[in-house]
Protein backbone atom coordinates (compact mmCIF):
# COMPACT_ATOMS: atom_id res chain seq x y z
CA UNK A 1 0.00 0.00 0.00
CA UNK A 2 2.87 2.37 0.60
CA UNK A 3 4.88 1.97 -2.44
CA UNK A 4 1.17 2.05 -4.76
CA UNK A 5 1.03 5.69 -2.85
CA UNK A 6 4.47 6.53 -3.53
CA UNK A 7 4.34 5.09 -7.09
CA UNK A 8 1.16 7.61 -7.63
CA UNK A 9 2.42 10.52 -5.77
CA UNK A 10 4.56 13.13 -7.36
CA UNK A 11 5.03 15.63 -4.34
CA UNK A 12 6.38 13.93 -1.86
CA UNK A 13 9.41 15.17 -1.21
CA UNK A 14 10.36 13.62 2.55
CA UNK A 15 10.25 10.37 3.73
CA UNK A 16 10.92 8.96 7.25
CA UNK A 17 10.40 5.31 7.67
CA UNK A 18 13.01 4.88 10.06
CA UNK A 19 12.45 2.04 13.15
CA UNK A 20 10.15 0.42 10.87
CA UNK A 21 11.74 -3.00 10.67
CA UNK A 22 12.24 -2.96 7.04
CA UNK A 23 14.06 -5.22 5.00
CA UNK A 24 14.16 -7.21 2.43
CA UNK A 25 11.52 -7.07 -0.08
CA UNK A 26 10.24 -3.97 1.12
CA UNK A 27 13.16 -2.55 0.53
CA UNK A 28 13.50 -3.92 -3.09
CA UNK A 29 10.21 -1.68 -3.84
CA UNK A 30 11.53 1.15 -2.11
CA UNK A 31 14.39 0.99 -4.24
CA UNK A 32 12.27 0.68 -7.39
CA UNK A 33 10.57 3.42 -6.49
CA UNK A 34 13.71 5.14 -6.11
CA UNK A 35 15.12 4.06 -9.30
CA UNK A 36 11.61 5.21 -11.27
CA UNK A 37 12.25 8.54 -9.36
CA UNK A 38 8.26 9.11 -10.09
CA UNK A 39 8.29 10.35 -6.79
CA UNK A 40 10.76 14.01 -6.02
CA UNK A 41 11.97 12.50 -2.97
CA UNK A 42 14.92 14.72 -1.37
CA UNK A 43 15.01 13.12 1.63
CA UNK A 44 15.23 9.17 2.24
CA UNK A 45 15.74 7.97 6.38
CA UNK A 46 15.84 4.20 6.20
CA UNK A 47 17.86 4.79 9.89
CA UNK A 48 16.92 1.78 12.64
CA UNK A 49 15.93 -0.78 10.11
CA UNK A 50 16.57 -4.25 9.39
CA UNK A 51 18.16 -3.59 6.24
CA UNK A 52 21.18 -6.45 4.79
CA UNK A 53 24.39 -5.69 2.58
CA UNK A 54 21.75 -7.11 -0.22
CA UNK A 55 19.54 -4.14 0.81
CA UNK A 56 22.25 -1.59 0.44
CA UNK A 57 23.61 -3.64 -3.23
CA UNK A 58 20.36 -2.99 -4.39
CA UNK A 59 20.11 0.91 -3.22
CA UNK A 60 23.58 1.57 -4.61
CA UNK A 61 22.46 -0.11 -7.99
CA UNK A 62 19.37 2.34 -8.05
CA UNK A 63 21.14 5.47 -7.52
CA UNK A 64 23.77 4.43 -9.91
CA UNK A 65 22.11 3.35 -12.80
CA UNK A 66 19.01 5.72 -12.62
CA UNK A 67 18.41 9.65 -13.79
CA UNK A 68 17.99 10.41 -9.95
CA UNK A 69 19.16 12.88 -8.90
CA UNK A 70 16.64 14.61 -6.47
CA UNK A 71 17.49 12.43 -3.51
CA UNK A 72 20.42 14.39 -1.61
CA UNK A 73 19.94 12.86 1.79
CA UNK A 74 19.85 9.02 2.88
CA UNK A 75 20.00 7.81 6.32
CA UNK A 76 21.05 4.51 6.31
CA UNK A 77 22.91 4.12 9.96
CA UNK A 78 22.15 1.73 12.65
CA UNK A 79 21.35 -1.11 10.52
CA UNK A 80 23.04 -3.74 12.15
CA UNK A 81 23.23 -6.11 9.77
CA UNK A 82 24.89 -3.97 7.27
CA UNK A 83 28.69 -3.78 7.07
CA UNK A 84 29.84 -0.64 8.64
CA UNK A 85 33.03 -0.55 6.35
CA UNK A 86 31.44 -1.49 3.46
CA UNK A 87 32.04 0.33 0.27
CA UNK A 88 29.11 1.02 -1.12
CA UNK A 89 28.05 2.69 1.84
CA UNK A 90 30.85 5.14 1.12
CA UNK A 91 29.37 5.23 -2.65
CA UNK A 92 25.99 6.26 -1.73
CA UNK A 93 27.62 8.74 0.20
CA UNK A 94 29.09 9.99 -2.69
CA UNK A 95 25.81 9.80 -5.22
CA UNK A 96 23.78 11.59 -2.61
CA UNK A 97 26.54 14.02 -2.14
CA UNK A 98 26.94 14.65 -5.82
CA UNK A 99 22.98 15.42 -6.13
CA UNK A 100 23.32 18.03 -3.27
CA UNK A 101 25.99 19.86 -4.80
CA UNK A 102 23.91 19.74 -8.23
CA UNK A 103 20.90 20.90 -6.71
CA UNK A 104 22.39 24.10 -5.12
CA UNK A 105 23.77 25.07 -8.76
CA UNK A 106 20.81 24.36 -10.72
Amino acid sequence: MLIEGLRSNSTLQRLNLSSNSLAGETTSALVAVVQEQVTPLMTLDLACNELQDEDIEALHGALQTSNNHTLFSLDLRMNAAVSEDSELLDEITRIVHRNELEMRHQ
